[in-house]
């Protein structure tokens, strides 16, 4: 059973959980902790999966206490529900937490970000793994600059002005956000010059996808990834993410693309915490001509995709764009038609098209494996034709 362990200095909010949730969720065991120390004690002779705790408390506070729990039980969810924070208090936060949530909180965000957590970490059933993930001092928490677009993209009050506004602090990302508006993916009647334009025109869902993606591989490169793997990521990355948009119907196109962008971040976080030994494993699996999945899960009883998932789901992302990202290799128990369907192939298409391109083996009839159809087809060389990622 899933335990869930609740930590606030008031009572009477610990009481109100114990009500609430006792009688709702059977299939969780609930513990509480009248604050950070009494938390860290409860911590030392009972398991648990999920910790959802305030940040003001005195003596050990739920900074100090999360980062204890980053440190000693790092494959526990951590989530952070609370009132008002300092600014730099949240920023605290942020680097120690998965999850930030803002108190009061409506019960069933809070069930449904609980039950999230509990559902990525049966991605990984290997709890090595999981702990050297939940272990990253900057991650997983998500990137600070995408926290304050996605605040403005979440607020009703704001514009596309105000949205650009945060965007345009970031030269490069502006110019990424103009660079998406304006491909053949979109294609827009007129070319973009504005990242407010842009905004208006792709629409909150679709620039809050682009933003993560320029922000994380951002985020990765602080963090050490060697530069040319970022280049051979970020190519295959957004040439499947241009391609898995054409591949479905338009209503599930934002989310499809997210995933084509997403879908091997699980490689950088495997990068982050192995070093020298993923790139070991990378290199085995091109000497040897074996799919890097196998090699991996042959190393590491894990692959990047359940990596990747996993991260992405205490991101707190759509279920849909975790289920892909979590079975583009077409491993994955989980079930998001048609996203799941057209990241998979994107994704093998790409690599592919790029190995084709640069002069690589590639096994006869590998294509003809995709049984792909005249319609897809037909997509492909129009994307081949247009994409202008190098493909």
């Amino acid at each position: 059973m899933t335990t869930i362990l609740f930590v606030d200095d008031d009572r009477d909010v610990l009481d109100g959980m114990r009500r609430r949730f006792r009688r709702a969720r059977s299939d969780w065991e609930l513990a509480f902790a009248g604050g950070g120390q009494e938390a860290l004690d409860l911590l030392g002779h009972e398991p648990v999966d999920v910790i959802v705790s305030d940040i003001r408390m005195p003596g050990v506070d739920g900074i100090a206490l999360l980062q204890r729990v980053r440190e000693t039980h790092p494959d526990i969810a951590r989530i952070v529900l609370t009132g008002y924070a300092e600014p730099a208090q949240e920023r605290a936060a942020f680097a120690v937490c998965h999850r930030f949530l803002p108190k009061p909180c409506d019960p069933d965000v809070l069930v449904a970000t609980i039950d999230q957590a509990c559902q990525v970490r049966a991605l990984l059933t290997d709890g090595t793994i999981r702990g050297l993930v939940g272990s990253l001092e900057r991650l997983p928490s998500l990137p600070s600059v995408f926290m304050r677009v996605r605040a403005q993209l979440d607020d009703d009050r704001s514009d596309a002005a105000s949205v650009a506004g945060v965007i345009e602090e970031d030269t490069v990302l502006a110019a990424t956000v103009l660079r998406a508006a304006n491909s053949a993916l979109f294609a827009p009647a007129n070319p973009i010059q504005r990242v407010r334009d842009a905004v208006s025109y792709l629409g909150r869902r679709m620039i809050g996808h682009i933003v993560l993606g320029a922000t994380s591989v951002d985020q990765f490169a602080k963090l050490g990834v060697p530069s040319y793997f970022l280049r051979g990521f970020q190519a295959h990355s957004a040439a499947t993410a241009d391609l898995a948009g054409r591949l479905v119907p338009k209503g599930a196109r934002d989310d499809a693309f997210a995933a084509g962008l997403l879908h091997d971040i699980g490689q950088l976080v495997l990068m982050v915490t192995l070093g020298d030994r993923y790139e070991e494993i990378v290199d085995a699996a091109h000497e040897k001509r074996k799919p890097l999945v196998e090699v991996e899960l042959e190393a590491l009883g894990a692959t990047h995709d359940q990596v990747g998932a996993y991260l992405l789901g205490l991101w707190g992302l759509p279920w849909s764009i975790i289920a892909a990202v979590a079975g583009h290799h077409g491993g994955g128990a989980l079930s998001a038609a048609p996203v799941d369907a057209a990241t998979a192939r994107a994704a093998r298409i790409a690599e592919l098209v790029t190995a084709t391109k640069a002069g690589k083996a590639v096994h006869h009839g590998a294509f003809e494996e995709l049984d792909l159809t005249r319609e897809e087809r037909v997509t492909i060389e129009r994307w081949r034709a247009s994409f202008r990622g190098g493909i």
